[in-house]
């Protein structure tokens, strides 16, 4: 059966990219997710033991239906003229910028906060963990301490300004064509630094993601090549990109102490929240449903900050942990992650796994055909910060799931730092 939903899938991309002929529309990127998950649930076909729940594809091509007619529900009260997003673009400058290259922004603003970060981290660690390393004992210490709000501010500070200082490289590349300034690489070496020491891998493949996203964002516009050669491109290079932020997520997880081997940490960070969704739906169908109370709990909770209570006590996701199990060849399954639809049907069930994809295939189909719109470096960059949650989707819930303070900390440094470094200019699209 999962071999099945796994070439369905891939025709489904294959008719669907020969249309739109992009890589980051949100239908693109949803199936693409599913695909990579789905392959790693078929290559540990034998360590995991893999055994199909008869409901499982039900609740998957239900949940890429409804974000389909979500998609195309943006589409219908969008401007019809930038739906294909395939279609070439030209840059085209419009109004200056207010700093230019500021060494302020770009290099002591970033340099002061990483140290200062770096700093508090080491303190965190030396007071509140254990580990038989520094980063060992950050990381256990964060836990203790994750309402640590000025450590909080300086990452996401940090974070901005390296988002910015990407979207700056590019306009240099793209639209301005000349040298790029070498000061402009300090904010990443500033983020990989915070990254590091923050011991949060989710941070460095948010901002691959990101930085990914606003590069092929200026290949569909640059209008260098045929559509069909940009692509290729892309993909060449996307999957060269890729397997290096691999290869760097397991290092720092290393950084951590962690033991999985390459292999066990790819499976079971990309395809066992997928498969864990299969696995706990026989438990779910007799669990009484929580009504909003697993989507949402981030949300009470920071509600419950203000004094604003919704309920009493929240959801004990059915009943949900950690799946341990050892298969006959030794293998030992051990994980704790669950693809974006076990809240859902966890609150509504199969109602709930209708809705809430319709809800993001709308969402994130109307921002990006706004950001084709409206062809401004912001509208880009709000769409790379938040298109994660797609990428995610298949591993774990990415977006109901932050909202809370730090989603606006996070979108308001960006759109402070944006406005500091580009005012008013706006890299305009002429599709067609």
């Amino acid at each position: 059966m999962i071999y099945v939903i796994l070439v369905v899938f891939i025709l489904a991309f294959a008719c669907y990219f020969s249309i739109t002929r992009s890589f980051i529309s949100p239908f693109s990127l949803l199936l693409i997710a599913f695909i990579m998950s789905l392959s790693i649930i078929v290559s540990n076909m034998e360590n995991w033991q893999v055994e199909m729940n008869p409901r499982f594809p039900i609740y998957i091509f239900t949940a890429i239906t409804a974000f389909a007619i979500g998609c195309m529900m943006a589409n219908v009260i969008s401007d019809r003229s930038v739906i294909h997003s395939g279609s070439r673009g030209v840059l085209k400058t419009n109004g200056g910028e207010r700093l230019g290259y500021s060494k302020f922004i770009f290099f002591l603003a970033p340099a002061v906060c990483t140290v200062l970060f770096v700093f508090m981290s080491i303190d965190l660690g030396h007071s509140g963990g254990s580990g038989n390393t520094i980063f060992r004992s950050i990381y256990e210490a964060s836990y203790e301490n994750s309402s640590n709000f000025l450590l909080h501010q300086l990452r996401e500070i940090v974070v901005a300004i390296a988002e910015i200082s990407i979207m700056k490289i590019f306009v240099y590349k793209y639209e301005n064509k000349i040298r790029i300034p070498k000061g402009l690489l300090i904010p990443s070496i500033c983020f990989a630094v915070c990254t590091l020491f923050s011991t949060d891998r989710n941070i460095f493949l948010r901002f691959i993601i990101f930085a990914l996203c606003i590069w092929i964002f200026f290949k569909m516009s640059s209008g260098e090549r045929s559509v069909q050669s940009t692509n290729r491109q892309i993909l060449k290079r996307t999957v060269l990109i890729l397997v290096i932020a691999v290869g760097l997520f397991y290092l720092l997880g290393k950084t951590k102490s962690y033991t999985s081997n390459l292999e066990r940490t790819i499976g079971i960070y990309g395809g066992s929240g997928l498969y864990n969704f299969n696995l706990c739906l026989e438990q779910l169908e007799n669990a009484d449903l929580q009504y909003g109370k697993e989507t949402f709990s981030q949300l009470i909770r920071t509600l419950q900050v203000f004094g604003i209570d919704l309920w009493d006590e929240l959801s004990n996701r059915a009943g949900l942990g950690m799946v341990v199990f050892r298969s006959p060849n030794g293998y030992v399954y051990a994980s704790n992650v669950y693809s974006a639809l076990t809240p859902y049907v966890i609150d509504f069930g199969l109602i709930g796994n209708i809705i809430f994809p319709l809800v993001l295939g709308f969402f994130f189909r109307k921002i990006y055909i706004s950001a084709l719109r409206k062809g401004s470096l912001y509208s880009w960059g709000i769409y790379a910060m938040l298109v994660y949650a797609i990428v995610y989707f298949p591993i774990a819930e990415q977006f109901f799931m932050r909202f809370h303070l730090g989603l606006v900390y996070e979108i308001g440094w960006f759109s402070i730092i944006y406005f500091l470094v580009f005012g008013g200019k706006k890299v305009k699209v002429k599709i067609g």
